[in-house]
């Protein structure tokens, strides 16, 4: 297998390297899993509004650009009852529906926004908060093979003598918590340096953007028995398009599969330049349920040790994360489902990762 891959994003091109083959083969597997009906990965919104005598149809509002979502459409809606998707889904909120036209006669008054059909979850680009006061807690993020750090873009030398250089490794967080020694758990904002919280509530790691090495909480002062938080995103954000998002949901993000797939959580890219017993994959694109994309489908990680918030102050903790975990986890042996059968390697591998991934230590606080 070529251990060489390019930093390309993903988007309409498929630049990551999708060969159009194999596109081809998962797109007839989708089929099988049913991608088009199950994820809400569509946009569109669908309801049966019942026949109207003119059989005139409504049309179920404009797209969403917040979200991407398509146009929702109602059949033959009786007069006020079109169906046009909530605020949350496809449709805008303003609108429920135009007046539908048909048979030389009025279809119908305009609707109110009904709930009808099946829709994609919304992905709002502005969270609510949660609190408007607290500390913020900075967690650093540092790249380990076991006790050594795993640099970027340099050539690191493996216990077993393997040299491996990485040239793509970005990942998103969210869902952060803070856990309690009652076995509950304080929900926390992710947020930028002035305190609010950023965009989507999502953080996107980069190894070659120096400023995303690490992210900030806003936590209520306290003692806490650690934090547990996903890789990836959420089903919200997962069952939908990047096009008209912001970033890190943007295609600049480099995360975003083929439009229809959701995103990818965690991408890893690295070059070996001298080869020794250690099962290295050369690359790893791990995303969510491919049959279920708007349900959670994030490996949820969890950070053991004392953490004791001030109230006052910045509170500042490294965590690790260790690549000889993701690597154990890209490859060691899983049954995948059929939609990754025909896959190109890199995605099985992130697929035997996300499903090994709650056995495996892939951070950690550090000492």
């Amino acid at each position: 297998m070529d251990q060489t891959h390019g930093k390309g994003g993903f988007g309409p091109g498929f630049g990551h390297g999708f060969r159009r083959s194999a596109f081809a083969g998962l797109v007839g597997l989708a089929g099988l899993v049913g991608l088009a009906c199950s994820s809400g990965n569509q946009s569109s919104a669908t309801g049966s509004g019942g026949a109207s005598p003119d059989g005139g149809s409504a049309s179920g509002g404009a797209s969403n650009t917040a979200t991407g979502g398509a146009p929702a459409t109602s059949s033959g809606g009786t007069p006020g009852s079109a169906s046009g998707g909530s605020s949350a889904s496809g449709g805008s909120s303003a609108s429920g529906g135009s007046t539908g036209s048909g048979g030389g006669s009025s279809g119908g008054a305009s609707g109110s926004g009904g709930g009808g059909g099946t829709a994609v979850p919304a992905c709002y680009p502005t969270p609510v908060p949660r609190r408007s006061t607290g500390t913020v807690v900075e967690l650093a993020v540092e790249p380990m093979f076991g006790d050594a750090p795993f640099v970027f873009g340099e050539s690191n030398t493996l216990p077993d003598g393997t040299q491996v250089v990485p040239l793509n490794f970005r990942f998103y967080v969210s869902g952060v918590e803070l856990t309690t020694s009652s076995g509950g758990s304080v929900p926390v904002d992710i947020v930028d340096a002035s305190g609010a919280p950023v965009t989507y509530g999502i953080h996107l790691y980069s190894g070659e953007d120096d400023a995303s090495h690490a992210f900030r909480v806003l936590a209520p002062p306290g003692d806490y028995t650690g934090a547990r938080f996903a890789l990836g995103i959420g089903g919200d954000c997962d069952a939908g398009f990047p096009t008209g998002r912001l970033p890190p949901l943007d295609d600049s993000s480099q995360l975003s599969w083929p439009h229809g797939f959701g995103y990818l959580f965690l991408r890893y890219e690295g070059r070996i330049d001298a080869a020794g017993t250690a099962q290295v994959p050369g690359a790893i694109h791990m995303g969510g349920d491919m049959a279920h994309l708007d349900m959670p489908g994030a490996p949820v990680i969890s950070l053991e040790g004392a953490l004791t918030v001030p109230t006052s102050g910045t509170l500042r903790k490294s965590v690790r994360i260790y690549v000889d975990q993701i690597f154990k986890g890209a490859t060691t042996n899983v049954e995948l489902g059929a939609f990754f059968m025909t896959a190109p390697p890199e995605m099985q591998n992130g697929e035997r990762l996300r499903l090994n991934a709650s056995g495996l230590k892939l951070f950690g606080f550090a000492p």
